[in-house]
C-alpha cells in the first residue's frame, strides 16, 4: 500500500511538471500542394529536411522535451533493470537455420552481445560443436555493421554474408566455414531497404547468383536503388568480372528472390514492387533462363521436388492449393498440364510448402498453413495423398526447417508463453539450440478471440494475460497490430514485465497481413486499405464489449506499418484509447512514394498520381486528419535519423502538428535515436533503452507499476 502511494504522488508530480512544460515550438511554414483538384496545405513541410540546420535543432529540442518526462517516470530504471538482467546472460537464441552438407548454420542471439553472430555446429544438439564465423563487432566495433542475411553454399565450405550498415544497405562477404575468416570476396550493392537483395549458390559451390544493383556512372543518382538484376560471381574473381544473368526485362521496381533447387536448377522469383504477384523464372542445369510462370498464373511460391515442381496457386482458390507440374530437362511443363496435389483448406490458407529436393518414394511433403496468425502443418507423401498433421501445440508458428544428407530434418515451433523449441521430426525431446531463457511465463493464459469489422469479417485476436488476475472492464491493456504480414506467436520476455505489473497484452490479426493467406492480405490493400484500420478498432471495441478493459485503461502501440494502424486508429477514434506508442511509423501517406522504399509500397498502398488512389490515401492520412482542440490521447512516437525504410520525417512532422492542435491539453513525444535504423538490427543496449522509455510511458499512462 506504501509503494502504491508513493507510485501515485510521483506520477502526480510527474504529470503536473510536465504540463507546465511547453513542447518545442515548431514554425509554421505553410506550402500548398496540388493533387488533381484538390489544395493541401503543409505546415511543417521544413521538417523533411534531415540535414537542415532548423531541423536539426528542433529534433535536440524534442528530444530534451521528452527526456525531461521519460527519465523521471516511476518505473523507467527499474523496467531498464530487470530487463537487463532477464536477458543478458540468460536469453540466447538460435534463428535462421540453414544447412550446407553436414553442417548447421545458425543466427545466435545471446545479449549483453549487441548483435547476433553467425555460428555453425555440427550436430544441433551439442552445443560443444559450435564455433563463431561472423562477428560484426569484431569486423566493426561501433555497432554499426550487422548481418542481414545469409547463405551457405551447398558443401558447407562457404557462407555468403550479407553485412548492412546503419541505413540497411548491404554488401556481400564471403567468409571460409572453417576459419570463420574472409576470402577476399566482396561483391558490393547486393541488398537495399527498397527491393532488398538475395544470393543462391550454384552446386559446384565455387560461384553464386545475386542481386546486383546499379553501380555509380551506371544510372541516375536517383535510379541506384532501382532496377536490380541477377549476376553471376565466381569465387576468387573480382566482383568487377562479374557476369549477367537475368533481368534485362525488368521493371524500375523489380523486387527478385534467388533459390536453387536439385541437380543444377535455379530459379527466381520476381515482383513488381512489394505487390504480391510473382512471375517465376528457371535456370536450367546448363544455365539457361526461360520464364515459365507470369503474375496472371498467381503462383505465390515453387519448390522443386525431384523430377516436378509444386506450384502454390492463389488462382482458383483464394486459401491456396498446390499444383504439380513436371519438370523436364530443357525446364517446366507448360502450366495447363499441372496436375492437383493438395486442395485448398477449409478454413486456414497455406502459407508454405516444404518438399525434398532430392525426392524418393518415402519423401514427405509439408504444408505450412496459416490459421488467422497460428499455424497448422498438413503432411503428404510425395504423390500428394494425406498423411495427416504435424503434431505441434496450438496457437504457435511453425519455422526454422532444415535437412542435412540424410539425417532427419529439424524444425521449431514458437510459442507466446513459451520460449521456441527445436526438435527432430519424430522426435519430441526438444534439441540444445532450442531457445533457452530464464524468464518463465507460465502464469500467462492465452485466449483466442474474434472481433466483427465494419464489413462483418470475423478478425482473430490474441488475449495474453495473468491467470490469478481476473479481467475486468478497468483491466490495464496493451494492443497492438501490424497489417502488413501475420502476427505469429512468438516468445516475447516482455510479457513478464506486463504480466507482473497486472497489464493484458492483446495481439491482433488485422486484415492486410497474410494471417489467412494471399486473400486476406489483399482484402485490405490500395483502394481497401481502410478495411485494415476497422478491423483494429473492431478489437478494440471487442475487448471493452467482453468487459476485459475500457478506453481510460486501453494504450495502443505499433511498429511500422502497425505505426501508420495506430496512427489512423487515434485520429480516427481518439475516444477509445488512453495513450499511444508509435514507433517508426507512416503518418504522412501522400509524401511516402517520394522515399526509394515507399515507390515500392505504393503496389500495396497506391499512388498520389492516380486519382483514385489519392482520395483514398488522403482519406485516413493521420497527419492530414490531426484537428485543432481534439482531445487526443497522449502519445509518444519513437524514429531513428537513419531509417531508410520510413523517414523519420513522419515521426517529426506528426509530432509538430499533434503538438500545435492539443496545445498542451494532451502529452506528444518524440523519441530520436541518432543510429537505430528502422530497428530490424537494433543493438540489444539500444533496444533495452527503447522498450524502457515505451512500456515506462504505457505503465505510466496506465497507472500501474512493477511491484517491489
Amino acid at each position: 500500500m506504501w509503494s502504491r502511494w508513493i507510485f501515485a504522488a510521483a506520477a502526480f508530480v510527474t504529470q503536473t511538471a510536465i504540463s507546465q512544460v511547453k513542447p518545442p515550438s515548431s514554425a509554421v511554414e505553410p506550402i500548398v500542394d496540388q493533387y488533381g483538384g484538390t489544395s493541401i496545405v503543409d505546415n511543417y513541410r521544413w521538417l523533411e529536411q534531415a540535414d537542415s540546420a532548423d531541423t536539426r535543432a528542433w529534433v535536440l529540442q524534442q528530444n530534451g522535451y521528452s527526456r525531461s518526462f521519460l527519465d523521471r517516470l516511476p518505473d523507467r530504471e527499474a523496467i531498464r533493470t530487470i530487463k537487463n538482467s532477464m536477458e543478458s546472460g540468460q536469453h540466447v537464441f538460435y534463428w535462421n537455420i540453414r544447412t550446407g552438407k553436414n553442417t548447421y548454420f545458425a543466427l545466435k542471439t545471446a545479449p549483453p552481445r549487441e548483435q547476433p553472430v553467425l555460428v555453425a555446429l555440427s550436430d544441433p544438439d551439442d552445443l560443444s560443436t559450435e564455433r563463431t564465423i561472423v562477428d560484426p563487432l569484431k569486423l566493426d566495433s561501433g555497432s554499426n555493421l550487422s548481418i542481414n542475411w545469409y547463405r551457405p553454399s551447398p558443401d558447407g565450405k562457404f557462407v555468403a554474408v550479407c553485412l548492412t550498415d546503419k541505413n540497411d544497405r548491404g554488401d556481400v562477404y564471403v567468409f571460409n566455414a572453417a576459419t570463420g575468416k574472409t576470402i577476399g570476396d566482396v561483391v558490393p550493392r547486393v541488398s537495399y531497404p527498397s527491393g532488398g537483395g538475395t544470393v543462391s549458390w550454384l552446386d559446384d559451390s565455387r560461384s553464386f547468383l545475386y542481386t546486383r544493383y546499379p553501380r555509380p556512372g551506371e544510372r541516375s543518382e536517383a535510379d541506384l536503388e532501382f532496377y536490380a538484376k541477377v549476376y553471376r560471381h565466381i569465387l576468387g574473381s573480382p566482383a568487377a568480372r562479374d557476369s549477367f544473368e537475368l533481368g534485362e526485362e525488368f521493371s524500375r521496381l523489380a523486387e527478385i528472390r534467388l533459390f536453387n533447387g536439385d541437380a543444377g536448377w535455379q530459379f527466381a522469383r520476381v515482383a513488381e514492387g512489394d505487390e504480391p504477384r510473382f512471375a517465376f523464372y528457371a535456370r536450367t542445369p546448363r544455365g539457361r533462363w526461360r520464364r515459365f510462370l507470369s503474375p496472371d498464373d498467381h503462383v505465390v511460391q515453387v519448390a522443386q521436388a525431384g523430377n516436378k515442381l509444386l506450384l502454390l496457386s492463389t488462382k482458383r482458390a483464394p486459401r491456396g492449393e498446390v499444383l504439380a507440374l513436371a519438370l523436364r530437362r530443357t525446364g517446366p511443363d507448360r502450366l495447363d498440364r499441372a496436375s492437383l496435389f493438395a486442395e485448398q483448406p477449409a478454413v486456414a490458407a497455406i502459407q508454405s510448402i516444404i518438399a525434398p529436393q532430392h525426392a524418393t518414394a518415402h519423401s514427405r511433403v509439408l504444408l505450412v498453413e496459416h490459421d488467422g496468425g497460428p499455424d497448422q502443418v498438413e503432411v503428404r507423401d510425395i504423390a500428394g495423398a494425406r498423411l495427416g498433421m504435424l503434431a505441434i501445440p496450438p496457437v504457435s508458428e511453425f519455422s526454422e526447417w532444415a535437412a542435412v544428407d540424410d539425417k532427419p530434418p529439424i524444425y521449431c515451433v514458437s510459442q507466446y508463453v513459451l520460449p521456441m523449441q527445436c526438435f527432430r521430426e519424430a522426435d519430441r525431446k526438444p534439441l540444445a539450440i532450442s531457445e533457452q531463457a530464464s524468464v518463465r511465463l507460465d502464469d500467462i493464459e492465452v485466449i483466442r478471440e474474434f472481433a466483427t469489422s465494419a464489413d462483418g469479417t470475423r478478425i482473430p485476436l490474441t488475449i495474453l494475460h495473468r491467470k490469478s488476475l481476473p479481467l475486468r472492464p478497468n483491466t490495464p491493456t496493451v494492443m497492438t497490430g501490424y497489417g502488413e504480414a501475420a502476427e505469429e506467436p512468438w516468445f516475447n520476455v516482455n510479457l513478464r514485465l506486463y504480466g507482473d505489473a497486472g497489464v493484458t497484452w492483446v495481439d491482433t490479426n488485422v486484415r492486410g497481413g497474410d494471417d489467412y493467406g494471399q486473400a486476406w492480405r489483399a482484402a485490405a490493400e490500395t483502394l481497401h486499405k481502410q478495411r485494415t484500420f476497422d478491423d483494429f478498432v473492431a478489437c478494440a471495441k471487442r475487448l471493452i464489449e467482453l468487459g476485459y478493459t475500457d478506453p481510460d485503461h486501453l494504450v495502443i502501440e505499433g511498429t511500422s506499418a502497425g505505426g501508420l494502424l495506430v496512427g489512423v486508429a487515434m485520429t480516427q477514434h481518439p475516444e477509445l484509447f488512453k495513450a499511444v506508442v508509435g514507433n517508426v511509423g507512416i503518418y504522412d501517406t501522400l509524401r511516402v512514394e517520394l522515399d526509394p522504399n515507399g515507390q515500392f509500397n505504393t503496389m500495396r498502398y497506391g499512388s498520389t498520381r492516380i486519382p483514385e488512389q489519392f482520395s483514398v490515401l488522403y482519406s485516413y492520412s493521420p497527419y492530414h486528419h490531426v484537428i485543432d482542440n481534439e482531445h487526443y490521447p497522449d502519445v509518444l512516437f519513437l524514429a531513428s535519423d537513419t531509417d531508410s525504410h520510413v523517414d523519420p520525417m513522419h515521426s517529426r512532422k506528426m509530432t509538430a502538428r499533434l503538438q500545435a492542435a492539443v496545445n498542451g491539453a494532451s502529452l506528444v513525444l518524440l523519441r530520436t535515436s541518432a543510429s537505430d535504423g528502422h530497428g530490424t538490427h537494433t543493438a540489444f543496449s539500444e533496444q533495452v533503452e527503447q522498450d524502457s522509455d515505451a512500456m515506462a510511458f504505457e505503465f505510466f499512462e496506465l497507472g500501474v507499476h512493477l511491484k517491489p
